[in-house]
């Protein structure tokens, strides 16, 4: 009696191994093999086999080649799947550290930018301190310079008597 076992070979195909094995080469010293209970109950084999068993048995083997392909398969889209997730990932967080790194040189950025708004807005507070006591001197000037350039009134003052006394600043104050 000859035994077969189902062997996966490296490219995924199944191959029938005899107990002489493949090309006659004998493997029961290298393999051990067990006997497999016969699934059928009855006893009595069939003396005249049905020529339709042969093709239920090709048939099996032919759906568990496909099962094993199908398997492989599985397991190697499954693995590019992996690998692509992976990539994807590696992209995300190179995509990531770029961002961060874009991020701090916008932050250091506006560090410097706001440094130079409160250099500027000290600059102006002290112009425009400067600009306002230039004008309140401008005025002074220019209404001294009006007083001087007045002809001169004589007055008499009841309680001095004394003539040509200039008359009080406070009416000519100048706008300008």
């Amino acid at each position: 009696m000859s035994m077969s076992m189902l062997h996966l070979s490296a490219d995924g195909d199944l191959m029938t191994w005899m107990e002489s094995g493949p090309a006659g080469l004998n493997i029961s010293n290298i393999i051990p093999t067990t006997q497999i209970p016969n699934p059928n109950p009855n006893p009595n084999p069939n003396p005249n086999p049905n020529p339709s068993g042969c093709l239920v048995e090709t048939e099996k083997m032919m759906e568990e080649r496909r099962r094993v392909r199908r398997k492989i398969s599985n397991r190697e889209s499954a693995r590019r799947s992996r690998m692509r997730k992976q990539h994807r990932l590696n992209e995300l967080e190179n995509r990531a550290n770029q961002l961060g790194a874009m991020n701090q040189e916008m932050l250091s950025r506006i560090t410097s930018l706001e440094h130079q708004r409160l250099l500027f807005l000290m600059e102006n507070e002290k112009l425009r301190l400067e600009s306002d006591s230039l004008r309140r001197r401008f005025n002074d000037l220019t209404t001294i310079l009006l007083f001087r350039r007045l002809p001169k009134i004589p007055t008499v003052n009841p309680t001095i008597n004394e003539p040509n006394l200039m008359p009080p600043l406070i009416n000519y104050v100048v706008e300008i």
